[in-house]
């Protein structure tokens, strides 16, 4: 019935949910606080979902009230199919704080996902596709045996 577009939710991921992948109810919930469809989906590791919703092109980087992204929802939860997916789009950025100054890679390694705290640190440092404004993690030293980041 109409368009949510104005909270970031396109026509056509509306169309998605048509089908009955998640219930009206929670619909209405994650509207409440901003949150988008891919956000929901990737919060319950609904990766059929998440490939369904991203196929309608829902937008990756799309930060609901609190700041968060999709990718900081997959990062906390520890879904690393779905990080690596979310990863994979034209444009994901990484580097995206919410409203508290976290960044996926601190809320997964706050959460204890050293996994996913290595894929998102790669995605940031060395990944060839991110737009050129998107600022990049600077090394202050020289990498050394002493110097090297450990995600223990």
């Amino acid at each position: 019935k109409g368009s949510f577009t104005g909270r970031g939710i396109p026509d056509s991921q509306c169309a998605c949910f048509a089908t009955g992948y998640l219930c009206s109810d929670l619909f209405s919930c994650f509207l409440q606080a901003g949150q988008t469809a891919l956000m929901l989906a990737v919060s319950h590791g609904r990766i059929d979902m998440v490939k369904a919703l991203l196929a309608c092109g829902a937008d990756v980087n799309i930060q609901d009230d609190e700041g968060s992204t999709a990718l900081m929802c997959a990062s906390e939860h520890g879904h690393v199919e779905i990080v690596k997916l979310l990863l994979a789009q034209p444009g994901c950025n990484g580097t995206l704080e919410d409203n508290d100054g976290s960044t996926a890679l601190s809320i997964a390694l706050e959460a204890g996902h050293k996994d996913i705290a290595v894929l998102l640190y790669a995605h940031v440092n060395f990944s060839k596709t991110q737009s050129p404004g998107t600022p990049r993690l600077s090394r202050k030293t020289s990498p050394g045996p002493t110097h090297r980041a450990t995600f223990e």
